[in-house]
C-alpha cells in the first residue's frame, strides 16, 4: 500500500517585518514544478488504459526483436553524470550529494513501481508475466535522465535533450520488444520523473539545515513498500 500525504496549495506565505502575507501564483509553486510533467504522463496513461483496456498502443511489436539497447540505455545517463564528475565538469552538487539524491530517487521509484505491479497484475503483451504496469525499465530510464538533467542541464540544454532522448528510446524499445504497452511506458516515465523531482525537492543540501519544510521517507510494512511525504506550508 502506498501512503501519500502531498497537499498541493496555490498559497505560500512569507513573513516580513510588517507581517505582510504574499500570495504566490499556483504555477510557480514547488508542488506544481515537481508534479506537472509526471501528472500529464500519468493522466495520459490512465486515459488510454481506461478507454482501451490497456491494449492501446501506437507502436506495434516487431517479431523476433531482441535488441538489448533498452537494458543499457536506462543507466547510461547515470554513467554520464559520474563521468563528467571525473572529468572535472562542475555539477549542481558534489558527488556525495549526487549519490544521496540518486539513492533517494531510486527508493521512491521502487516504492511506486513494485506495489503498482503487484496490485494491478496486468499481463505483459508477450504473455510471459502479470507485471506489465508500469514499465520498470522506463521508470529507471527517466530517473536516470532527470538526474542528468538536474545536475548538468543548467550548463547546456543538450545534456537534457540527450538524457530524455535515451529515456524515450528505452520506452519505445520496451514496446518494440513486446514487453510493454504504451500505457505502461507513459506511467513509468511519469513515475521516474516524479521520483527524481521529489528527491531534489526534499533534499537538504547543507547538513543541519533547519529550513527544510519538505520531507520524504520510504516506509515498509507487511511486506509492502510505501512512501510518506510531508510538506509543511
Amino acid at each position: 500500500m502506498l501512503l501519500f500525504i502531498f497537499p498541493l496549495s496555490s498559497v505560500v506565505y512569507a513573513q516580513t517585518s510588517d507581517s505582510v502575507t504574499y500570495k504566490t501564483k499556483w504555477h510557480k509553486t514547488k508542488a506544481f514544478k515537481v508534479s506537472f510533467a509526471p501528472t500529464l504522463l500519468a493522466t495520459g496513461s490512465l486515459i488510454l488504459f481506461a478507454s482501451h483496456g490497456g491494449e492501446h498502443t501506437i507502436i506495434h511489436d516487431i517479431p523476433g526483436f531482441t535488441s538489448p539497447i533498452d537494458d543499457i540505455l536506462q543507466f547510461v545517463p547515470l554513467g554520464i553524470v559520474y563521468g563528467l564528475d571525473i572529468a572535472g565538469v562542475k555539477a549542481k552538487n558534489d558527488v556525495l550529494n549526487q549519490s544521496l539524491l540518486l539513492l533517494k530517487a531510486e527508493l521512491i521509484m521502487a516504492a511506486f513501481v513494485y506495489p503498482l505491479k503487484s496490485a494491478t497484475k496486468v499481463p505483459r503483451p508477450s504473455g510471459t508475466a502479470n507485471n506489465s504496469f508500469p514499465s520498470g525499465h522506463t521508470a529507471q530510464a527517466f530517473v536516470s535522465a532527470t538526474f542528468l538533467h538536474k545536475e548538468y542541464g543548467h550548463l547546456s540544454a543538450w545534456y537534457s535533450i540527450g538524457a530524455y532522448t535515451m529515456a524515450t528510446t528505452t520506452g519505445i524499445f520496451r514496446i518494440l520488444k513486446n514487453r510493454h504497452r504504451l500505457t505502461d511506458v507513459l506511467m513509468g516515465a511519469g513515475i521516474g520523473i516524479l521520483s527524481t523531482n521529489i528527491a531534489y525537492a526534499t533534499h537538504q543540501y547543507k547538513w543541519g539545515r533547519k529550513d527544510n519544510n519538505f520531507s520524504v521517507v520510504p516506509t515498509y510494512s507487511d511486506k509492502n513498500l510505501g512512501l510518506y511525504i510531508r510538506w509543511r506550508l
